[in-house]
């Protein structure tokens, strides 16, 4: 496989006289890596799993109770979300709507009440708004699923529980934490438009914008010097949580970008 944006060019390359295969796209980790590394193979792949396992929960709906498609969710839909979403996760919003709307689908599948859950072509009825569902579940979208990952995985970074090579990918900010807005990462320079997409950027800018709008209350939990790291990081995630949550919440029972502020840094 040959990592470039531009036009593919054949290499002939052998091991031993024999040949080996060019690929495009191969499985890494359970993550399909393609050689333009805009992930859209992984999105696609992720997206037909999500709706196939949002059929099997569709069929368990009248059969199990209300609980148990909870469980089932977790583990069909969001567990395979959450799996390195950091790094296949940080594109534009269209790109991962089609993970959004398997997400929908498996969300109106997860309570029994019941839920409109099909366009009719009859009638032209459409299916229910599921914000409320959401609401009423305390599940993030997609997309602030990636935003909280993104979150917790620079908060780590910040409090010192990643390793060092994970840790120079990033710089710690030498501004003063007691200012109003602090900035707790230094944001690199960005020249380069695919830049915007990466971890090393969107990460340090993202945790500053986010952390400065949480509350006081997590604010001094970071400043202050952590005696217990996974207490911290524990507690930093249920903040993050509950802040993207409400914001999430935010506004008609329609989805709208505010709802999302991980692309509006």
């Amino acid at each position: 496989m040959i990592f470039s944006k531009r036009a593919k060019v054949d290499i002939d390359v052998k091991l031993f006289g024999t040949p080996i295969e060019k690929s495009s796209c191969e499985r890494f980790l359970g993550v399909l890596v393609d050689d333009g590394l805009t992930w859209s193979s992984h999105i696609k792949a992720l997206s037909s799993k999500l709706s196939r396992n949002s059929g099997i929960m569709f069929k368990l709906k009248g059969i199990v109770p209300e609980s148990v498609l909870k469980i089932l969710y977790n583990s069909f839909i969001q567990s395979h979300i959450n799996y390195c979403s950091s790094v296949w996760g940080l594109r534009s919003k269209n790109s991962v709507e089609v993970l959004f709307r398997a997400q929908k689908k498996a969300v109106r599948a997860m309570e029994k009440r019941f839920n409109n859950c099909f366009y009719n072509k009859e009638t032209g009825e459409l299916p229910c708004h599921t914000k409320e569902i959401f609401e009423r579940n305390k599940v993030l979208t997609v997309h602030n699923l990636i935003a909280k990952n993104c979150l917790t995985m620079m908060q780590r970074v910040y409090i010192g529980l990643y390793p060092q090579p994970i840790k120079n990918m990033f710089a710690i900010s030498l501004q003063n934490s007691r200012s109003r807005n602090p900035n707790f990462f230094d944001v690199p320079l960005n020249r380069l438009k695919t830049v915007d997409q990466a971890i090393s950027y969107i990460g340090p800018k993202f945790y500053n914008f986010i952390v400065n709008k949480i509350n006081k209350e997590i604010s001094e939990c970071l400043f202050k010097q952590p005696l217990m790291h996974n207490k911290f990081h524990d507690t930093f995630k249920k903040y993050a949580k509950s802040f993207l949550l409400d914001i999430q919440a935010a506004g008609d029972k329609s989805w709208d970008n505010s709802n999302f502020p991980i692309y509006s840094i």
